[in-house]
């Protein structure tokens, strides 16, 4: 059935959609499509308004310049699908599966965590052979490439929204991919444990590694606002402020001047002692200027990433 079948219907269900040359202005609004397959689908400069897919296949279809407005995909699959220059706008994804390697989007505004949280992957039915781990893996490094092919796409989009969206779904994307290739590695099927200095070395820094990640994302609320990390600064001042005064019994004005001055790195150097003198004193100053470094690697790059992005 093409495309502009259609457009007189309520929905399909159980159809083969297809254009046999690429179709222009078709506007769809509140249509269901239940178990169809948007087979060598070619459809520009249309719109799909409100409109629900559950169990639908993708299968080399090219959206360009396609529209979709609080559409609702359920169970739906995508292979070789090319968005171009598309918006998914208020779109919600549930139990979706994909191919990381052939799934494309240009130029095209989608939600990436909402996309990629919504991606599994198929444990129901295993092929021979494949275990279920196996196939969790898999999905690990198909969420990478899904998230990372979003963001290339959204990064130049005017959305400041979506763009950090994406930069969050595609660093922790990343980030659990390479920790559970620090203790697996596939073959023909199964995972294999990788050695002993990988799973007791490489597996607790990368997990370490992710854990910084989402404490820095936190704080900068990944890269949207410097105003969490405007708070960190402050509570770090009024609480090395208070150990100066309640440790090593400085006064107040004193000691908020010595917590100001390790905190902006400004003071620490001449605080220092020998090292044949360590006290007490010098391990505070030095976590003290520490937490100020902390400060200074997350309100750099927030500020710069959404000047120069």
């Amino acid at each position: 059935m093409s495309a502009r079948g259609l457009l007189t219907e309520t929905g399909k269900t159980e159809v083969q959609i297809t254009t046999p040359q690429p179709t222009r202005a078709v506007n769809f609004k509140k249509k269901t499509f239940d178990t169809c397959d948007f087979n060598h689908f070619d459809l520009k400069d249309s719109s799909f308004n409100g409109c629900v897919f559950v169990n639908c296949r993708f299968i080399k279809a090219n959206f360009e310049g396609v529209k979709f407005s609080g559409c609702r995909f359920d169970g739906c699959h995508f292979l070789n699908v090319h968005f171009l220059r598309s918006q998914l706008i208020g779109c919600s994804f549930a139990n979706i599966s994909a191919s990381g390697e052939q799934l494309y989007f240009d130029e095209t505004s989608i939600s990436s965590q909402r996309f990629v949280d919504a991606l599994e992957t198929n444990v129901t039915a295993l092929p021979a052979g494949t275990t279920e781990a196996f196939q969790k893996f898999r999905l690990l490094a198909t969420k990478a490439k899904v998230a990372g092919a979003i963001f290339r796409s959204v990064k130049d989009q005017p959305d400041l929204d979506q763009f950090f969206d994406a930069t969050k779904t595609f660093e922790l994307a990343s980030q659990r991919q390479q920790v559970a290739e620090a203790q697996w590695m596939a073959d023909a099927g199964k995972l294999c444990p990788r050695s002993r200095w990988s799973r007791y070395v490489r597996w607790p820094a990368r997990v370490a590694g992710l854990w910084l990640l989402r404490a820095a994302g936190f704080l900068t609320d990944w890269g949207r606002s410097p105003a969490k990390s405007g708070w960190f600064l402050v509570f770090s001042v009024v609480f090395f402020t208070g150990v100066y005064v309640v440790a090593f019994g400085q006064s107040i004005g004193v000691a908020a001047l010595r917590a100001l001055d390790n905190t902006f790195v400004f003071g620490y150097t001449p605080t220092y002692q020998s090292l044949n003198q360590v006290a007490l004193f010098d391990f505070a100053a030095f976590a003290n200027a520490f937490t100020g470094f902390c400060w200074y690697a997350l309100i750099i790059p927030a500020i710069t990433k959404r000047m120069f992005r």
